[in-house]
This record gives structure tokens, C-alpha cells and sequence, in this order.
């Protein structure tokens, strides 16, 4: 599977979606934070949430910021640097660098730094058309499949992650392949689309992915009997902002390989972080072309 895992990336055009107030790749009203690990100060939270009218160097930048929430994104990670990390929520978004850059000054915080929005990658409504079959799976053909299956069809014991903006978990395609679901944004379980994110980019990748092949209906996959992990990264209102999380909830929960179907032009030391450490928990990372 290995051998054929980068094949699950979308080489497509980039539209943006979503675009912000302040800054075109990152939420606003959003700043990350990292404590030192030599730091003698220790921030607690419950279920996440921070009591940070407690915290002295927080409480100092509330009025100034209008600071309104604050978060420890991963408490019980076991990858230390992302125990260490913070989401602070203000409502003065235009002083995000300013917030970000008088943090980074203070001796205790070993970064501070906007939150990247990301979005998804345009995927064509007419598939079919470039099939040799008509059945809308031309990608397929283009990356010899069939003979691909000839060395392997996968295993169920594969688990391939798709972080995206929603998945019709229900899917006839789909729901016999999914096996775990995590709705980032809420902690929830329920990766199906709503409100306005209806989830018709993920559903695809998912098919892409791992649909059920060889059943006489919709599409065949790439996969053919991997296992789909279904993990939604878009709020309600179609944006994509939780890919970090949805990929440190995969690489946690036993995904082999974790495809990110979605990009954008922004980076930060709290993505690449994530990133280090779903690796380092042995999954493998597929990222979109654009």
C-alpha cells in the first residue's frame, strides 16, 4: 500500500473559499502560542479550556487584545511540544501580529504566531466525461490500476485517514468502509456535513480513497480494501479550520496513512509540529499538489 498511498493526491486548482479579514492564510482573531520545555510555568485547563484570568502574563494582554478564550490544543498528547501549545481568541483581530510578536518576546514562550486557514481544492463536476468508461474514475486509468490490483488489493487492517471538510459517513460507497469518525472542530464524533460545508469534497476524496470496490456500484478505489478513518476539519460555515487537529486526532487513534486533500500559501511551527509528530507515531503524510 505504501507504494501506491501518494497516489490519493489530488494534483487540482486552488480556489479560496473562505477568505479572511486580516490575512488571506489565517483565521482571524486567532494566536498560537508554545511554552519553553525548560519553563517553570505550567498552564492547566479542563477539557481543554483555560482559566486564563489566573494566568498573570495572559490576564496583562486581555483588555488590550479583548482576549475572550483560551485553549491547551493537545493536554494529553504524548508528544511534548504539542502538550505545550495554546490557542489564545481575541476580538481586536487586527493586532494579530502585535499580539503574536509581544508574546514571542516574553522569556517563558519558545514561539508565538497566527493560525493558517486552509481550504480545500476544486474538485470537477464532470469526471465521466474524461473516463475511457464513462464511470468517472479516468484517475484510475491514468495511474495503471489495474495492474496495480494484479500485485495487491489492500488490506482492511490499513487504515487511511481522510482529513477534510466533511464525509457523508452514510455514503453507499462509504459506510461499510469507515471504521472511525472525529468531527475536529466540535471534538465530536460526527464527521457529516452541515450547515453550508456539505462535505461533497471530502465524500469524493473518501471514494478516491478507499470506496467500496468490486460491489456493482459507484466508483472503485485506488484502495480497494483499505479501511477509511472519516475526519472533518470544516466548521459549519465551510472552513477549514481544523486540519492540524484532525491530523494529531489520526495519527493518535491508529491511521497508517493520513491524507490532507487541502493546502493554503500560509505555515506556521504549530503545523510542522503536527506534522513531526504523526510521523514520528509512524503514519504516513499525503498532501495535496494544488
Amino acid at each position: 500500500m505504501r507504494s501506491i498511498s501518494l497516489a490519493f493526491v489530488s494534483i487540482l486548482f486552488v480556489f479560496i473559499a473562505n477568505s479572511q479579514t486580516v490575512h488571506q492564510w489565517y483565521q482571524d482573531g486567532i494566536v498560537v502560542f508554545q511554552l519553553k520545555q525548560n519553563s517553570s510555568i505550567r498552564i492547566p485547563s479542563k477539557n481543554k479550556v483555560v482559566d486564563f484570568q489566573k494566568i498573570d502574563f495572559i490576564q496583562s494582554l486581555v483588555e488590550k487584545y479583548g482576549i475572550f478564550h483560551v485553549t491547551q490544543l493537545h493536554p494529553n498528547d504524548s508528544d511534548e511540544l504539542l502538550r505545550l501549545t495554546y490557542q489564545i481568541e481575541f476580538e481586536q483581530m487586527d493586532k494579530v501580529d502585535e499580539l503574536a510578536a509581544e508574546l514571542a518576546r516574553m522569556d517563558l514562550i519558545e514561539y508565538a504566531e497566527k493560525k493558517e486557514l486552509h481550504i480545500s481544492f476544486l474538485t470537477p463536476n464532470d469526471l465521466g466525461a474524461n473516463s475511457s468508461t464513462v464511470t468517472g474514475v479516468w484517475h484510475l486509468y491514468r495511474m495503471s490500476a489495474q495492474q496495480a490490483w494484479d500485485l495487491s488489493t489492500g488490506s482492511a487492517a490499513v487504515r487511511v485517514a481522510i482529513t477534510d471538510d466533511a464525509i457523508l459517513t452514510t455514503h453507499v460507497d462509504l459506510t461499510n468502509k469507515i471504521v472511525a469518525t472525529y468531527d475536529a472542530p466540535t471534538g465530536g464524533t460526527n464527521a457529516n456535513p452541515c450547515g453550508s460545508n456539505n462535505g461533497n469534497h471530502g465524500t469524493h476524496v473518501s471514494g478516491t480513497a478507499g470506496a467500496q470496490t468490486n460491489n456493482g456500484t459507484g466508483v472503485a478505489s485506488i484502495g480497494f480494501n483499505v479501511s477509511l478513518m472519516a475526519v472533518k476539519i470544516g466548521n459549519c460555515n465551510g472552513s477549514l479550520t481544523h486540519g492540524y487537529e484532525g491530523i494529531n486526532w489520526a495519527a493518535n487513534n491508529g491511521a497508517n496513512v493520513i491524507n490532507m486533500s487541502w493546502g493554503g500559501g500560509g505555515f506556521s511551527t504549530y503545523g510542522q509540529n503536527v506534522c513531526n509528530a504523526a510521523v514520528n507515531a509512524g503514519a504516513i503524510l499525503v498532501a495535496a499538489a494544488g
